[in-house]
């Protein structure tokens, strides 16, 4: 056995995630089914037709059940492996002559019932915790945008004193220079004879 490349998926619908891989030495590709606890099931080998070298799932017939497409080496073709489908109907197995098999049909359908009631909980509860965390990463992003716009952007008040002292050491400057060309000039003054 070569191992190739390995998938996770949930290939049987059951909520729990399947492994799959090829083998790139042969033909075959291995599925082994999740328990839900960690743990694997038996591998179930599939044939694809070729030497595999990848192996990917998705739904291609659209009976809502994944099926399995392969690449394969030796002959540079692809493999699809539709998995069977079959409808069962417990209706025909319903026995309501009596009021003892009513009662254990109720019974039945209430456990059912609060099944589905907890499961929708659970996913409640994680689609509100979902929505909690969504609308703290809306704010962490607000925030960020804000502490950004702080950095890069230019305080007014800051830049608008930093200009008026620009203007004044201008003038001061302007004024000092002007100063000394009016001394130098009485200077040229005194030295002039008429």
């Amino acid at each position: 056995v070569s191992p190739g490349p390995l998938s996770i998926e949930d290939l049987n619908g059951d909520g729990i995630l399947d492994v799959f891989v090829s083998n790139g030495s042969s033909e075959s590709l291995y599925v082994l089914l999740g328990n839900g606890d960690g743990t694997l099931q038996n591998s179930r080998q599939v044939t694809s037709g070729g030497n595999t070298f990848d192996v990917t799932a998705g739904d291609l017939n659209g009976d809502g059940v994944l099926d399995l497409i392969a690449g394969n080496t030796s002959d540079n073709s692809i493999s699809i492996l539709l998995a069977i489908t079959t409808q069962v109907s417990a209706l025909s197995q319903l026995n309501l002559d009596s009021a003892k098999n009513a009662s254990d049909l109720i019974g039945i359908l209430d456990t059912a019932l609060d099944n589905l009631n907890t499961e929708r909980t659970r996913i409640g509860s994680s689609l509100n915790r979902l929505d909690i965390i969504y609308r703290s990463n809306e704010l962490s992003i607000e925030n960020f945008s804000g502490a950004k716009s702080l950095n890069e952007d230019a305080d007014i008040s800051i830049e608008m004193a930093e200009l008026v002292r620009a203007q004044i050491l201008q003038q001061a400057q302007i004024a000092a220079l002007s100063q000394s060309n009016i001394r130098l000039q009485l200077v040229l003054d005194l030295f002039q004879f008429e």
